[in-house]
C-alpha cells in the first residue's frame, strides 16, 4: 500500500466438477482472461528460466511485464529470446517503488499505443518461432533425426 501502483488483480482459472478438472474449457478460458489483461505483471520465478507464463501470455497478444533474470550461471542467456521494447518490456526486480513506478507508466493512457504495438509484435514471434511445428522441428533436428532444408 506503501507504493504509488495501478490496481493489481491477482486470479486463477480452472474449471473443474465432479468428474474432474475439464481442461479445455479451462484453456479457452485461461485464454480469454489472458486477453482482457492491459497489463500482465509477471512476478520473480523462483527458476533461471523464462518460465511458461511468458510465451503464453505473449500468445494471446497481451503486453508482458517480466523482470530480467540474474547473472548467476548464465541465466541472463535465457532472455535473449525476446527483445525488450519488441516483443516484451523487462523490469529490475528488488526495488519495488521502482518496480510500481515501472507498472504505473505502462498502465498509463500515455503508453497505450507503445503497450498495443509491443503486445502484438510479442504475440506474432511467438505464433511464427514457437508453434507446435517449429518446436518439433527444433527438437528433431538437434537429436540429429532431422536434417534443415
Amino acid at each position: 500500500g506503501q507504493y504509488d501502483h495501478p490496481p493489481i488483480h491477482i486470479g486463477n482459472v480452472l474449471v473443474q466438477d465432479l468428474d474432474g478438472v475439464d481442461y479445455p474449457e479451462t484453456f479457452e478460458r485461461y485464454a480469454a482472461a489472458l486477453r482482457r489483461i492491459k497489463v500482465f505483471f509477471n512476478l520473480p520465478a523462483l527458476s533461471r528460466h523464462l518460465v511458461s507464463k511468458v510465451p503464453e501470455v505473449l500468445a494471446c497478444g497481451t503486453f508482458l511485464l517480466t523482470p530480467l533474470l540474474g547473472q548467476q550461471h548464465g541465466a541472463s542467456k535465457n532472455m535473449t529470446l525476446y527483445e525488450s521494447g519488441k516483443h516484451l518490456v523487462y523490469y529490475r526486480s528488488g526495488n519495488l517503488a521502482q518496480t510500481a513506478a515501472t507498472l504505473k507508466e505502462w498502465a498509463s493512457d500515455e503508453k497505450a499505443e507503445e503497450r498495443e504495438r509491443i503486445a502484438r509484435a510479442g504475440c506474432e514471434y511467438v505464433h511464427k518461432n514457437f508453434n507446435l511445428e517449429t518446436q518439433i522441428e527444433t527438437v528433431l533436428e538437434k537429436l540429429g533425426i532431422l536434417m534443415k532444408q
